[in-house]
């Protein structure tokens, strides 16, 4: 029996490497669709972005003034939808394994590494191309809406929770500046309690004034109290006789020379 030649092993140790990297490929057809997935559902956003935005009045005004722009907006949006479509031939099949299973069968996985793949980076890169230029229609005509703020509270269903819009490490810290102002005020709410004046054990009594000069008047004490004359002091009437007076001449003295 012949020893195996230098050739026949390394001949072998690439068939096993390259078995090894198919077996890989075959096992990472879930992963790798999904990415894929996520391609299409970003540019998919974006497409009904630009298609909102033409439905809107005030950009429609705004477009009938420039129909060059109108025709250049059409054809982004319809290259877009058939690279869409496209690209969602070849991914729909692994997707409706993992869907329907949770996993992708074998013969998926295998159509999808010797056959899909090389179909599914070419539509990505007409889609990549289209997607550049739907980007740059929302650029132009995010600027045409107009937007019009009412007083009145939008409905529950349609409330923003910006919450969700930001990373749970800065959700932390904005819990933990609001305690930090709620823990720095809270000592001042207690000592303004302790200085609060106490209420009075009868209710509605009116405090009367301590000096007997700011004893407020029977005539004038409510609105609704009628006026008495005799309860002022006053004294009688002037008569005539008590109002005469005399005067006397002035003399102005004279200097002595």
């Amino acid at each position: 029996m012949e020893p195996f030649s230098t050739t026949a092993i390394f001949a072998g140790i690439n068939s096993a490497f390259r078995f090894a990297e198919l077996a890989v490929r075959i096992a990472e057809v879930g992963t790798e669709n999904e990415v894929f997935v996520r391609t299409i559902q970003v540019v998919r956003t974006d497409l009904t972005e630009a298609q909102r935005l033409l439905s809107t009045e005030s950009v429609q005004k705004k477009l009938k003034f420039n129909p060059a722009k109108l025709a250049w907006i059409k054809s982004a949006i319809d290259s877009t939808r058939t690279a869409l479509f496209e690209i969602g031939r070849w991914v729909e099949r692994a997707r409706a394994d993992q869907q329907a299973t949770g996993t992708v069968k074998f013969e998926t996985r295998v159509r999808w590494v010797f056959n899909d793949h090389e179909k599914l980076l070419n539509r990505q890169t007409e889609l990549s191309a289209c997607h550049q230029q739907l980007s740059n229609v929302l650029a132009y005509l995010t600027p045409l809406e107009e937007i019009v703020v009412t007083p009145d509270k939008p409905p529950l269903d349609e409330t923003t929770d910006f919450d969700d819009l930001i990373s749970p490490r800065q959700r932390r810290q904005k819990l933990q500046q609001t305690a930090t102002v709620q823990s720095y005020y809270a000592p001042s709410e207690a000592k303004r309690d302790t200085y609060r004046p106490q209420a009075s054990a009868v209710p509605n009594q009116v405090e009367q004034p301590s000096h007997p000069h700011q004893t407020p008047l029977s005539g004038f004490d409510t609105f609704t109290s009628q006026y008495n004359p005799s309860s002022y002091p006053s004294s009688p009437p002037p008569t005539y006789a008590s109002v005469i007076q005399t005067t006397s001449p002035q003399t102005t003295p004279r200097m002595c020379g």
